[in-house]
């Protein structure tokens, strides 16, 4: 067998080892997968704890009886709207951390919703800030911000902790493991941490390196880290607090991304014309990849 033959058939198996893999995101709490390891012996999810699954796909598949499903139905294509299933998902993960927690934190039936109020009522906090303003009491406003900030924090940590003492977990899959879950994965850190879209695509990608998000994920990523620093969930770093909203930080998302996924052709090419770029190919992968080649790489003069 020659060496190509070799590299071939090591890809094979190493794509299949990637297909069986379901990935630790967050140590007992989130996890991130294909389809095929989601649907593997329940014993293979028994092991993690995962009790939760959130499924995008359209395609019916195989469901664990011992499993609480949340189904979002779409594809990996251009034209999907993810982020308005961002706060769904969020939600479900949400709701899952406060109910686990509840049972043992403080046995009160009103528990989860207090959880939830802290955690996924984040415009509550905007109009607060709106009256206050209105008001001229900016600096009251500033306490109770930053208190609501450190708790919900806490919160977040404290819930995730019980849960995985109590033996639970969330696992997001799609039909590779590649761009759906893993879109939804980071807009879960950015709600509930407070990272960044940079941040948290970093974050999952150290943990699945496989990871790869279309480009109008990536798109609706960027609209969606623009949104959480509108609302104080997402702060602005001191480099970019300069900016409108963070919006420096926020587009640098898009160009470090094709940074990291098309290295060879963006080396050279300026932030903004990346920026430009991608509009003018509509957020399609392949017609950047084209265009980032041609503009690498230009025709030469005969």
């Amino acid at each position: 067998m020659s060496s190509n033959d070799d590299g071939f058939v090591d890809s094979i198996f190493s794509h299949r080892k990637r297909m069986e893999t379901i990935s630790e995101i967050i140590e007992g709490e989130i996890y991130l997968s294909s389809l095929l390891a989601a649907t593997q012996a329940t014993e293979s999810l028994d092991k993690k704890g995962i009790t939760h699954v959130i499924s995008i796909l359209k395609e019916p598949f195989h469901r664990h009886s011992n499993v609480e499903y949340l189904v979002i139905g779409e594809d990996d294509s251009s034209d999907t709207d993810l982020l308005k299933h961002f706060q769904t998902m969020n939600a479900f993960i949400g709701t899952f951390l406060s109910e686990a927690a509840s049972v043992s934190l403080h046995g009160n039936v009103c528990f989860p919703f207090y959880c939830l109020s802290m955690i996924f009522l984040p415009r509550l906090l905007q109009y607060n800030r709106f009256q206050l303003s209105n008001l001229g009491d900016i600096s009251a406003f500033r306490h109770y911000d930053d208190a609501w900030r450190g708790s919900r924090r806490h919160l977040i940590d404290a819930l995730a902790d019980e849960a995985k003492s109590k033996g639970g977990a969330v696992l997001l899959h799609c039909q590779s493991g590649v761009s759906r879950s893993a879109t939804a994965t980071i807009a879960y850190l950015m709600y509930s941490r407070g990272m960044g879209a940079t941040k948290a695509y970093d974050f999952v990608k150290l943990r699945r390196s496989s990871i790869n998000p279309n480009l109008s994920f990536v798109r609706q990523l960027q609209e969606y880290d623009e949104m959480l620093r509108s609302e104080g969930i997402i702060q602005c770093s001191s480099s970019s607090a300069s900016s409108s909203n963070g919006a420096q930080e926020t587009t640098s998302f898009l160009v470090h991304y094709l940074r990291v996924t098309i290295p060879v052709f963006t080396q050279n090419i300026p932030d903004d014309q990346l920026i430009v770029t991608a509009k003018r190919c509509d957020y399609n992968y392949i017609q950047v990849l084209a265009s980032l080649r041609q503009q690498a790489n230009p025709p030469t003069a005969s």
